[in-house]
């Protein structure tokens, strides 16, 4: 009684929410520049440098950018090893969303190969697969926002390889990463030509967030039309792509249930 009425309010206000930033990520930036001023006061780079990355990635969630990539900046020159390649790949995240993806690509290739040799040496750990994923997506969306569709096209399938085995039952970094990707690849598969496999993708990625449909039900919608969107630049005919949109809708229908408002 109380626990499903509690549930229907949540997901009430999930679906109106404008995107799939959390009310709490102001918030959770103040504690992280809280942190980095602590982290400087101990005069130890190394803490400082952890503490920037998360300040980055709370800045990225929130939008404020040009904060992101000046953290982002500073984490990279402080960080060593591992750490510093996990800064880089936020720090490309914020140029590349600034409007800079050759500035981006050069931040992140080099982080790319540092992954692909440690996850040879440790024989596909899979934390590591995780962070490999996670810089390999982010090298692909540069690739193709510089129009480099072909290499983008490589890079992001090896992405989902790493990516391929996750399962998420909420929206987690690991999960919407994994869309993005899915996305840009479908981008790439369709200004390349491959007009078949952009459209597999492109109604299989809403698969993908099946879980997370169950979350947010407007985020499932976002997915049918984004698919939507895929299906026409593929030029499919308009009674194909009716067949392939009606079919998505009713197994997301199917998944989640009525949609908790009208839409």
């Amino acid at each position: 009684g109380r626990l499903l009425r509690v549930r229907a309010a949540v997901r009430r206000r999930l679906a109106t929410r404008p995107s799939l930033v959390r009310p709490g990520a102001a918030r959770r930036v103040r504690h992280a520049q809280k942190a980095v001023m602590l982290a400087r006061r101990s005069g130890d780079g190394a803490a400082v440098g952890r503490s920037l990355v998360v300040l980055c990635r709370f800045l990225l969630a929130t939008g404020r950018l040009a904060e992101a990539r000046a953290a982002g900046e500073e984490a990279v020159g402080l960080l060593r090893g591992r750490e510093r390649d996990d800064a880089a790949v936020f720090l490309a995240k914020a140029l590349r969303r600034l409007g800079r993806p050759a500035d981006a690509a050069t931040v992140v290739a080099p982080t790319v190969e540092a992954y692909r040799v440690r996850l040879e040496e440790a024989r596909g750990s899979g934390m590591l697969r995780l962070h490999v994923g996670f810089a390999l997506a982010e090298y692909g969306h540069c690739l193709a926002a510089l129009d480099r569709h072909t290499e983008a096209v490589a890079v992001l399938r090896e992405s989902l390889d790493c990516l391929q085995a996750l399962v998420f039952g909420r929206i987690t970094r690991a999960g919407l990463e994994k869309i993005a990707a899915g996305q840009t690849l479908t981008r790439s598969l369709l200004t390349t030509g491959a007009n078949d496999e952009a459209v597999a993708v492109a109604t299989w990625t809403p698969e993908w967030s099946g879980a997370m449909a169950r979350v947010q039900w407007s985020f499932g919608r976002s997915m049918h039309g984004f698919t939507l969107g895929l299906l026409a630049q593929a030029q499919m005919s308009p009674e194909t792509m009716r067949v392939v949109a009606n079919g998505y809708r009713a197994e997301l229908l199917a998944r989640v249930g009525a949609p908790p408002c009208a839409e």
